[in-house]
């Protein structure tokens, strides 16, 4: 009896006590913790039962607001003194005036009584918060911080914010998934896919989803992020991918797995049996490299100098007035720094903007660094300008439009001829004549893989802005319209199915209008239409050639073939298969942004936590922002 009388709460009404700290559902049956409140009990009958919930306050309010009415006047009445004999009323006081103002009917009802917040509202919050805590990988236990949840207060004083465990454990993986089904529900229509793989982390490896839509759209979706260990990693990493595979039902859909040339990562894909393809951004990079290490001497001269008037503050402040001075630009201050060479380039052709105001300072300021020579500073002109192509395919592929393996052809064949032609025009100091024979050499041998990858040569003829270009690549270009031809006679041909089906649907709705001697004369004719698949991909290849279409470069090929898809429905479902294979795992890469401090940071912070709470955040992280 006395238990019972301290459960003061509406939750006990659907509840059963059990030993001590739990309590069991009258409605699931299922067993929750109850330890000093029944917070836990209310929150999972908003999120289990919540009509039962509207039905128990709206069955309450009514019994509390006769409540507070009815002993409100009694209260009053029982705290206001009567004047007595030997008591004087206050002046003016009308008789029967007990000298205290009379209190409105229920007034002050709205500060005792407070309308419990909308189940589906609560849940909106929730999974607001739960994206606020993926978008940035908050740790859970900032909830729990006091200015936070004033703040929160402030904001809804009606919203119940959850604590670090009941948000780890419940509102994260239960809108972790819901959203996965939402793209497993994307994922299941696509035709064909193509993975990328790459690092997340130190310890993590992620997997990258690529395919495109019924409605001729480039689609990419984080599919899985996972722990891996040092020792056998080939092993481990190819069962890691199939058990992903399997997981999203699309075994039988991999067309090709993009990833960095790490002999672990190519031998565990290979165990799958799926085509890899080299990541075209590392191979680039790996290029440039080389290359720049050529005139690394030079490099290290301009970086020291960059950052002297980076630390110096007198330096710094003659610069900036010499920029004034001089009317040019005040770009900030690019410092190199070890990830790759793109910082590199930036470096130099700051230094190289501003010159003039660069040595003027150092003409001004003590600073006992060695200086480059005019053959110096031509020297890093021709630099920037070779990594000036490289860093233009930079910049295109992080803009991840159009860009696919189409694009990895054109863009090899242009990045090969421009530096040859700078081989070829003499005239150059020893250093950067070695730094482009350097990369001539890296990219013969970096891209003979792809140079002889019928998939790349497949996806560039299909690209109808390079159509035209591909075509003078004689011999290259009859092997890969072989290729497409018999490719495209084993498709079926989807839109004659579809119209087949649709003539039958219309026979069913009006059969007089059918003689049965002329349906079967038409599947007949049919069939003999049909029958030879290799001879419709032929004709398809030829009038694809022959198109006079011409694609500006940054025009959506994608909605080309949209437009076009009844006039080659099997080029169209092949191209399906093509185009969407990624040029690069860059977009596995990218999850943390491109600041180098905060993707370290959020790494370390990962990398302390359970796995199968990262593969949620993570998850969460690439589909909610």
């Amino acid at each position: 009896m006395r238990t019972q009388s301290r459960r003061k709460s509406s939750a006990w009404t659907h509840f059963k006590q059990l030993p001590p700290g739990y309590a069991s559902c009258k409605i699931c049956k299922a067993r929750i913790s109850s330890k000093g409140s029944t917070s836990n009990l209310s929150r999972h009958l908003r999120a289990k039962h919540p009509t039962v919930l509207r039905r128990t306050q709206a069955r309450q309010e009514p019994v509390e607001e006769r409540a507070m009415s009815s002993t409100a006047p009694a209260a009053s009445r029982t705290a206001a003194p009567t004047p007595c004999e030997g008591t004087a009323a206050p002046a003016g006081a009308t008789p029967g005036d007990t000298g205290t103002r009379p209190r409105a009917r229920g007034a002050g009802l709205t500060h005792v009584v407070s309308r419990p917040i909308d189940p589906l509202e609560q849940r909106r919050l929730d999974d607001a918060l739960a994206t606020f805590v993926a978008t940035r990988f908050e740790p859970f236990s900032f909830v729990e911080g006091r200015a936070f949840r004033d703040f929160v207060k402030g904001m809804n004083p009606n919203y119940v914010l959850p604590s670090k465990k009941t948000l780890s454990s419940e509102i994260i993986p239960d809108f972790y998934r819901r959203t996965r089904e939402k793209v497993k529900e994307s994922v299941d229509k696509a035709e064909a896919v193509c993975l990328t793989l790459s690092r997340t982390t130190t310890i993590y490896m992620s997997v990258t989803c690529h395919f495109i839509d019924e409605d001729f759209q480039m689609v990419s979706c984080l599919l899985d992020c996972f722990v891996m260990c040092e020792e056998n990693i080939h092993d481990e990493l190819a069962e890691q991918l199939l058990r992903v595979a399997e997981d999203w039902n699309i075994a039988a859909k991999v067309v090709a797995c993009v990833s960095d040339d790490a002999d672990d990562i190519v031998k565990a894909i290979g165990m799958t049996g799926w085509p890899h393809l080299p990541c075209f951004a590392h191979t680039l990079n790996l290029i440039a490299n080389n290359g720049i290490a050529a005139v690394q001497p030079t490099v290290d001269m301009v970086k020291a100098i960059v950052e002297y008037v980076h630390d110096n503050t007198v330096a710094a402040g003659k610069l900036k007035a010499t920029q004034e001075q001089l009317g040019v630009p005040e770009p900030r201050l690019k410092q190199d720094c070890p990830t790759g060479w793109n910082p590199v380039y930036c470096m130099l052709s700051w230094v190289l903007a501003n010159r003039e105001a660069v040595i003027c300072t150092l003409d001004f300021v003590d600073h006992g660094l060695p200086t480059p020579s005019a053959e110096e500073w031509e020297d890093v002109q021709l630099a920037c300008d070779i990594l000036k192509h490289f860093d233009q395919v930079r910049v295109q592929m992080s803009e991840q439009r159009y860009d696919s393996a189409s694009n990895m052809y054109i863009v090899r064949r242009s990045l090969q001829k421009l530096t040859a032609n700078k081989e070829r025009a003499g005239n150059l100091r020893d250093p950067v004549k070695k730094m482009v024979d350097t990369m001539v050499q890296e990219m013969a041998t970096g891209f003979h893989n792809m140079e002889h990858n019928h998939l790349l040569h497949e996806a560039a003829a299909l690209d109808p802005r390079f159509n035209k270009f591909f075509q003078h690549q004689d011999e290259e270009a009859d092997q890969t319209y072989q290729h497409l031809s018999h490719a495209a006679a084993e498709v079926p041909c989807l839109h004659h199915q579809q119209a087949t089906a649709e003539e039958g649907e219309a026979r069913e709705e009006n059969p007089t209008r059918y003689n049965r001697y002329l349906v079967v004369m038409l599947e007949e004719f049919s069939a003999l239409t049909y029958s030879n698949p290799t001879t419709d991909a032929m004709s398809e290849v030829s009038a694809f050639v022959e198109e006079e279409t011409y694609l500006d470069i940054q025009s959506d090929p994608l909605a080309w073939w949209k437009a076009r898809c009844r006039a080659y429905p099997r080029l169209c479902t092949l191209m399906k298969k093509r185009k969407k294979i990624a040029a690069t795992s860059v977009p596995s890469e990218s999850l943390f942004g491109n600041s180098e401090e905060l993707i370290l940071e959020i790494s370390e912070r990962l990398d302390r936590m359970n796995p199968r709470k990262v593969s949620q955040l993570v998850f969460l992280n690439a589909h909610t922002q």
